[in-house]
């Protein structure tokens, strides 16, 4: 049954980089909800083989988007600051 999940998450998951819409799931996100329903399965003391189960598991998509900086956001606070100065001067 577990596996029957896994199947329909991939699926209906979003296969591409971006952040996923309303209603979609990134491919990413799917060891995170077997991370829960392991979760209760231990609590209830049902015991699967969890190695052959997570090898159903989609490889995750990785994208080279990264935070800011402390620095790049300063910059950018005073780009628009300058250009905001500049406007009311003019």
């Amino acid at each position: 049954m577990v596996l029957n999940y896994i199947i329909h998450l991939k699926k209906n998951a979003k296969q591409s980089v971006g952040k996923a819409k309303r209603g979609e799931i990134s491919v990413n996100s799917i060891r995170d909800y077997l991370h829960g329903i392991q979760s209760f399965l231990d609590f209830n003391e049902i015991m699967l083989n969890w190695k052959k189960i997570i090898k159903y598991c989609p490889e995750e998509v990785r994208n080279n988007l990264r935070a800011y900086t402390r620095e790049r956001r300063l910059q950018n606070f005073c780009q628009k600051l300058i250009l905001e100065i500049a406007v009311l001067f003019c």
